[in-house]
């Protein structure tokens, strides 16, 4: 008898085709999307009381003593899928497909990492995309994903590694592959990814950090980003941690900045930052690389910025700042050089009495943690900060866990896969899209793209997917389609039993931003410098632009002019962030004289003077970016 798979799956409506001669001894099924037709891997194919999952092709090879040549009620489950239940006949060398009617907006592409992920695709003698469907570098599962490509290839970064041998046996301190770029050798990545790991002697994935290996503390990286160095190399960083343990504490033994060596194929340390204990603020470093990368320029400087969540750290893409850690800056509402403090946060207030969000240095970024706790003890606004996702169709709340950004030109947008923080059905496997026409926001509105929920109950419980890491390199049609990888794992207080195979792996998901409605939440029509709150500063950027269309037109007519102004003089002082325009379009009577624009010069003039002289005070304020970064 084969080993029972369990593995959560999608669920699945109407059957489609039967008899069709497949070779060997088995009998097929294959589960396909009935929208790409293309199969569906993790769907749970149950009969007579046992449990089967289909591999990364859809494909379940049967050949159960007792259960051949009969017709049996076959049920079939997947999170993110309608349940559905069919009559096959269990012929030898026949083959059923079984269309699936998918609920998540993403769709399921394949297992990207683990051993079997092509197994019954094997059994039945179908084609395969990648070159070790059963067995690469004798990896049973990994955990979260690290990826960037560095000296045109592809380099992969995982957490924790678990060896097939079983029994604890594995790699903790960091894996690594590397692949190649599609249309450069490497696959479609619809279809699967060759990673070729750095291996052991016994054939195994070794450790890329293996001056940690004798003292047993995991290692772990994230914040992968590349730089040049003063001498134009590009160089291959991370920010990394040696831990103690994860439960029921996480004890941070050391951190720092780590580079990878080509030519031993690990990792070393260039810089130590100091060590405090995770969840205590105010103590540590305040700034440090963290979560995913990616690229900007804004204000004539190229920065690398850095997030768990939201976007809230950067560096100069420059080597020097870049091992500088005090020239690393913080999106945070608190003021410069002040560390966050629960009871009486340090923030940087206007002269209207509203918090300043903005980017400075040696002070606590602005993440979901702090965010969440000042909004809840009433030191901030949910509604006038700049993140704060919120269920474009519920109205909820949405509590962001982890997340990654990246530009999309497809959409003209900064876009958002990420998952929640014990969501509506599952702990960590609700996971959501969003968009913001900067990197600092605002992002709030986000529509949900897959669910690990078990409404049915069939599945034996909730699962989660946690970790989302998009991959740009994998954009296709303009960055219409978009790729992201996902832990997939029952060991956060979820209720499901582990899927074999599919456990503690990674899981490719592909979304197409075609059927996404547009999210973008617009600032106020006079708020010109996007920092939240309509104020001098755009009154100085409208009389510096009036009588031109550089920038201070409210109405979209093209033209800065007094139309702007009482615009501008209707909004100040209010809130910013809304769903649209908030007067854009609007009917505003003509200024009968010149009286008004006169008055705009002079006061522009006095606004400018006394902004330079702010300016100088106190950090920058939150600025719309003149074009994409890269």
């Amino acid at each position: 008898m084969r080993p029972q798979i369990q593995c959560l799956v999608f669920a699945l409506s109407s059957v489609l085709l039967t008899g069709i001669l497949c070779g060997q001894s088995y009998y097929a099924i294959e589960v396909l999307d009935s929208v790409t037709g293309r199969g569906v891997p993790l769907v749970q194919v149950s009969v007579a009381g046992q449990k089967f999952y289909t591999d990364s092709n859809g494909f379940v090879a049967f050949n159960e003593p007792g259960l051949m040549n009969q017709s049996l009620s076959f049920e079939f489950d997947s999170y993110g899928y309608a349940s559905s239940s069919h009559t096959l006949t269990t012929l030898p060398g026949n083959l059923s497909q079984i269309q699936t009617t998918r609920i998540n907006r993403a769709e399921r592409l394949y297992r990207a990492t683990g051993a079997n992920i092509y197994e019954d695709s094997v059994l039945l003698g179908e084609s395969v995309p990648i070159s070790q469907p059963l067995s690469n570098a004798s990896i049973l599962g990994q955990d979260s994903v690290q990826a960037a490509v560095y000296k045109g290839q592809i380099h992969w970064f995982w957490g924790d590694t678990l060896y097939e041998s079983g029994g604890g046996a594995g790699n903790y301190f960091t894996s690594g592959a590397i692949s190649q770029l599609p249309n450069q050798g490497g696959l479609d990545p619809s279809t699967g990814i060759d990673y070729t790991y750095y291996e052991d002697p016994q054939g195994r994935s070794r450790p890329m950090f293996p001056q940690y290996q004798s003292t047993g503390k995991p290692v772990w990286v994230d914040g992968l980003f590349t730089v040049k160095d003063n001498a134009g190399q590009e160089k291959l960083m991370a920010h990394f941690v040696n831990v103690q343990s994860l439960f029921p504490t996480f004890v941070l033994l050391e951190q720092g900045l780590a580079f990878f060596s080509e030519t031993t194929g690990t990792f070393g340390k260039i810089r130590d930052y100091p060590v405090a204990p995770v969840q205590q603020w105010g103590t540590g470093p305040p700034i440090v690389p963290a979560g995913h990368s990616f690229r900007h320029s804004t204000g004539g400087e190229d920065y690398i910025y850095f997030g768990e969540n939201y976007p809230n750290i950067r560096v100069r893409d420059n080597w020097d700042a870049v091992l500088d850690i005090t020239q690393w800056e913080a999106f945070t509402p608190l003021q410069e050089n002040m560390r966050y403090d629960a009871a009486n946060p340090p923030l940087e207030l206007d002269g209207f009495g509203k918090p300043v969000y903005g980017w400075k240095k040696n002070t606590d970024p602005l993440g979901t943690e702090i965010f969440e706790e000042m909004v809840a003890a009433g030191h901030i606004s949910r509604s006038e900060a700049p993140v704060g996702l919120v269920d474009i169709e519920s109205g909820n709340n949405v509590k962001l866990h982890r997340s990654s950004v990246n530009w999309n030109e497809y959409r003209g947008k900064w876009v958002m896969i990420g998952n929640e923080s014990a969501g509506d059905g599952s702990f960590l496997g609700e996971v959501w899209y969003s968009e913001a026409p900067t990197p600092e926001g605002p992002w709030k509105n986000a529509i949900k793209i897959a669910t690990h929920a078990d409404p049915t109950g069939n599945l034996g419980g909730s699962y989660s997917f946690y970790n989302p890491t998009q991959l740009p390199f994998f954009d296709e049609a303009n960055g219409r389609y978009i790729h992201f990888h996902g832990t997939y794992s029952t060991n956060f207080f979820d209720s499901a039993p582990a899927t074999p195979g599919y456990e503690y792996n990674q899981i490719a998901y592909r979304l197409d931003l075609a059927t996404i409605p547009q999210l973008s939440v617009n600032v106020a029509a006079a708020d010109f410098n996007a920092d939240g709150l309509v104020d001098q500063y755009d009154f100085a950027t409208w009389s510096g632009a009036l009588g031109s269309d550089d920038g201070g037109d409210t109405n979209g007519d093209s033209l800065t002019d007094g139309f702007d102004f009482l615009i501008w003089q209707q909004q100040l002082g209010s809130n910013v962030w809304s769903s649209a325009p908030l007067v854009a379009g609007a009917s505003v009577p003509e200024p009968g004289t010149a009286t008004l624009f006169c008055f705009g010069i002079v006061a522009g003039m006095s606004c400018a003077r006394s902004r330079r002289e702010e300016t100088r005070q106190s950090p920058g304020r939150f600025l719309l970016p003149a074009s994409p970064g890269g």
